[in-house]
């Protein structure tokens, strides 16, 4: 997960209930297609290229286990998860992580609080209504861990994009926003299954990016709740 990458081969889960919104269906039909769209521009850019991969993994090396059941460990689990996709099944995370370890993970991002980066672009382009993916998920970091990152970075872009697992390049030379998410309570944190339309190659169990920051998943964002936050303005 690395957020703003994805695969579109992945199965699509249904996209959730959303809440009541101020705009009748025919304009949040409109906003769900426009969604779409923007997953399909996205999916051009899931390529990661063999060096950038040895890399990331090279990061990775020191990266804390997830607390596994008995009986699983993470050959077991890409192959379970492999297996599934080829089926049209899905594995949640709660088959094969501790309940403590979900639960102590998820913690983290609700005392933390939560945050991604996006293309300004893709705001532009698509609105800014429902934010996400159109399966309803939604890539996200814990909001220190993303300041530190940015922070390091000093207006290198490449640097992000080498810490979120984003294809080198990818957004040279474009405006990059930072999403604030307000309320964590009502947007269903979740660690990451892989099932996901923003999950791509180097996307690994238990919720950690490669280069050992964690991240976890949301269900799409609707308007209120959040800030917009343009990076090195």
């Amino acid at each position: 997960m690395p957020p703003a990458t994805g695969n579109s081969a992945l199965p699509v889960k249904p996209a959730p209930c959303l809440p009541e919104l101020p705009i009748g269906r025919e304009e949040l039909t409109v906003i769900l297609n426009k969604s779409a769209a923007n997953a399909v521009e996205n999916a051009t850019r899931m390529s990661v290229p063999q060096s950038e991969k040895a890399v990331l993994r090279e990061m990775a090396r020191e990266q804390p286990l997830p607390d596994y059941k008995d009986g699983w460990n993470e050959k077991k689990v890409i192959t379970a998860i492999q297996k599934a996709k080829c089926e049209g099944k899905i594995i949640l995370p709660e088959e094969y992580l501790e309940d403590s370890y979900i639960l102590k993970h998820i913690d983290e991002f609700k005392n933390d609080g939560v945050a991604y980066l996006v293309p300004k672009k893709n705001l532009d382009k698509y609105g800014r209504d429902i934010l996400g993916w159109p399966d309803g998920t939604q890539f996200i970091m814990k909001k220190t861990d993303l300041d530190k990152i940015i922070n390091s970075a000093n207006g290198d872009i490449s640097y992000i994009e080498k810490c979120l697992g984003i294809p080198k390049d990818a957004w040279k030379n474009e405006i990059i926003v930072k999403i604030e998410i307000t309320d964590c309570k009502i947007i269903n944190l979740r660690v990451p299954s892989g099932f996901e339309m923003g999950a791509n190659e180097l996307w690994k169990v238990g919720g950690f990016l490669l280069s050992g920051y964690k991240e976890a998943v949301c269900d799409n964002i609707l308007i209120g709740n959040y800030k917009e936050i343009e990076l090195w303005k």
